[in-house]
């Protein structure tokens, strides 16, 4: 990736990232809409010239009470679609230890952030909003 020579996908990706709190995006969302894979995006962000344009865009991208490290693993812990992955499959794929998100697990701001997320993800499922619909008819709420 050479500077100033990127793909729409990544001009895509850097100017939803350089947004604050990437406009509510998580990351899978926001790979998405660049039309590329989680893991694509992820590798992106691991590329100094493309993390350079998203701080050239927004200096105050890495001034976060979480890391983006722990926001990718909140990403992954409260997308639908990675559910089957073992905290320990997370961990090896984000190159950290399981016991690392064990204590981020403990964490407070680490919790309400991925309940915030999950929740938010549960109601735009509409699977999950028919299943949550029944129960409330079912226990007359």
């Amino acid at each position: 990736m050479e500077h100033n020579k990127f793909t729409e996908g990544q001009m895509i990706a850097i100017s939803i990232l350089s947004t604050p709190d990437r406009n509510g995006l998580t990351l899978a969302e926001i790979a998405e809409k660049s039309g590329v894979p989680y893991w694509t995006l992820a590798r992106w962000r691991k590329n100094e010239i493309f993390m350079k344009e998203v701080l050239k865009l927004n200096p105050l991208y890495y001034e976060k009470s979480l890391s983006n490290v722990q926001l990718e693993v909140i990403d992954l812990l409260s997308e639908p679609k990675y559910k089957r992955l073992t905290q320990k499959e997370i961990a090896e794929k984000m190159n950290i230890s399981d016991s690392t998100i064990g204590y981020w697990l403990k964490n407070d701001l680490f919790n309400s952030e991925l309940k915030k997320r999950t929740d938010e993800k549960m109601i735009s499922n509409p699977i999950n909003e028919k299943f949550l619909m029944y129960n409330l008819k079912l226990f007359n709420c």
